[in-house]
């Protein structure tokens, strides 16, 4: 069994943004180019087996700390370590196609997300049973209601 496991230490994430981007920011800096702190000094680690949970107001970095860990962004400074696998769920409907079952989607969804046929087939039965679709996965995906379709997606996803 594969040990998996998330270590951010001292990771900071900052970009440049101009002056030309929009009008506000000619207001709120009198410099064309600023750095903005996205991230600064985050440090945590997550082992096999555990969960948590990522809560803050908008804009507080919750995006930028998942792309941050799924290798999207690169730290400025600091240390990103992974062990496993990462799933980016920012685009839950990549690789679905809406007119086909919910059986033949988690193949489709299996294979992009680097598994192999053999992989998905062994796995079908648990995508079914934790996304509680039953019947459901005999039906075209364009049926199914935005939660059903979600608990989908994550269920092949994870």
């Amino acid at each position: 069994m594969k040990t998996s496991k998330v270590i951010l230490d001292n990771v900071n994430v900052s970009f440049s943004v101009s002056g030309n981007s929009s009008s506000w920011f000619k207001v709120l800096s009198k410099n064309k180019t600023t750095q903005f702190t996205a991230l600064n000094s985050i440090s945590f680690r997550v082992d096999s087996g555990e969960r948590i949970g990522i809560i803050g107001h908008n804009g507080a970095g919750k995006s930028v700390l998942l792309k941050t860990i799924a290798g999207v962004y690169s730290p400025d400074n600091g240390e990103r370590i992974v062990c496993g696998d990462v799933c980016s769920m920012f685009e839950l409907a990549t690789g679905f196609e809406m007119e086909q079952s919910g059986w033949d989607n988690i193949r489709v969804r299996g294979l992009l997300l680097g598994m192999s046929r053999d992989e998905i087939e062994e796995k079908l039965p648990s995508i079914a049973e934790f996304c509680e679709l039953g019947d459901f996965l005999n039906f075209p995906v364009k049926t199914y209601s935005a939660g059903m379709f979600l608990r989908l997606a994550f269920a092949v996803s994870t």
